[in-house]
C-alpha cells in the first residue's frame, strides 16, 4: 500500500465513510467508524494516537515514523477483536469530525467479524450505544423520529436531548398546520385543562423531528429528568375531547 499522505484541511465528507473503516482524525486519533446511534449521532471507537508530521509541503501531512508507527498501529487493530469494548473509548459526535483519509492497512468490514465482537460486548455492558447497523426493521421503526402519519394526538414527544422539549401532539388544523403544546410544566400538563391547551397551540407547517417519549428509556442521547420519568411511569395521555384548533 501507498505511504499515506494528505492536505491538513482538507477532510472526508459523510459519502466518503464506510462502517467498519479505521480512520485517521485532524488531532492524530485513530478510529473505528460503528455507523450511527439510534438518536443519529457518528459513532467511533477510538484505538490509539499517531504522531503526525509535514512534508516537504508544509500544507501535506504524514505519519511520523512512518513504518515504526504503522506496524504498530496495525497491530492494535488487528488484538481488537480479542479484547473487551472499553466504552470510555467511544466517541459519539453530533457531527461528522475533521477525518484526513481511511487507514486502509485494517478494516473491520468483512464477515460480520465488528457486528459480533460489538453485540457480545453489548450484551456485557448496557452503557454501550445502540447502534443502528446492528438494528433489525421492527427495531429501527421504532427508534426513529416519528414520521407526520404515525403521530398520535394526545401522546407526549421530544425533540433534541428531551430537556426543555417536551411536547402533546394536539392534531392538525383547517389549515394544515401541526398544533403542540409545549410542556413547561408537568403538573400543568397533567391537570388536563383544554383552555391552557388552546391559548398555548405552538403552530409548525411541517412535522417537529420528534421522538416518543415512551422511547426516551432506550435513547442515549435523551436526559431522562425526574418529571419525564414520571410522564412515562404513568404512561400519562391527554383527553383532547372538546379541544379546538382554530
Amino acid at each position: 500500500m501507498e505511504r499515506l499522505v494528505f492536505n491538513n484541511n482538507v477532510f472526508l465528507k459523510k459519502k466518503d465513510i464506510s462502517f467498519g473503516h479505521v480512520y485517521l482524525f485532524k488531532d492524530g486519533r485513530l478510529g473505528v467508524y460503528l455507523g450511527t446511534s439510534v438518536d443519529e449521532q457518528f459513532v467511533f471507537y477510538i484505538l490509539a494516537k499517531t504522531l503526525l508530521q509535514s512534508t516537504e509541503n508544509w500544507r501535506v501531512l504524514t505519519i511520523a515514523h512512518y513504518d515504526i508507527q504503522v506496524k504498530y498501529l496495525v497491530s492494535i487493530a488487528e488484538q481488537l477483536m480479542h479484547t473487551k469494548c472499553d466504552a470510555d473509548c467511544i466517541r459519539k459526535l453530533k457531527g461528522l469530525p475533521d477525518l484526513y483519509c481511511d487507514f486502509g492497512y485494517v478494516s473491520y468490514d468483512k464477515d460480520n467479524e465488528l457486528l459480533k465482537w460489538y453485540t457480545k460486548n453489548k450484551m456485557l455492558n448496557e452503557k454501550l450505544p445502540q447502534l443502528s447497523a446492528f438494528m433489525n426493521k421492527e427495531e429501527k421503526k421504532k427508534s426513529i423520529f416519528v414520521s407526520a402519519k404515525d403521530l398520535v394526538p394526545d401522546e407526549l414527544y421530544y425533540t433534541g436531548s428531551l430537556w426543555r422539549s417536551l411536547y402533546m401532539y394536539l392534531g392538525r388544523d383547517s389549515n394544515g398546520y401541526f398544533c403542540w403544546y409545549f410542556v413547561g410544566n408537568e403538573d400543568i400538563l397533567i391537570q388536563n385543562n383544554l383552555f391552557e391547551y388552546q391559548r398555548n397551540i405552538d403552530r409548525t407547517k411541517s412535522n417537529k423531528r420528534c421522538k416518543r417519549l415512551a422511547d426516551a428509556v432506550n435513547d442515549s442521547g435523551a436526559y431522562l429528568y425526574d418529571d419525564a420519568k414520571k410522564l412515562i411511569n404513568m404512561h400519562w395521555k391527554g383527553n383532547l375531547i372538546g379541544l379546538r384548533l382554530d
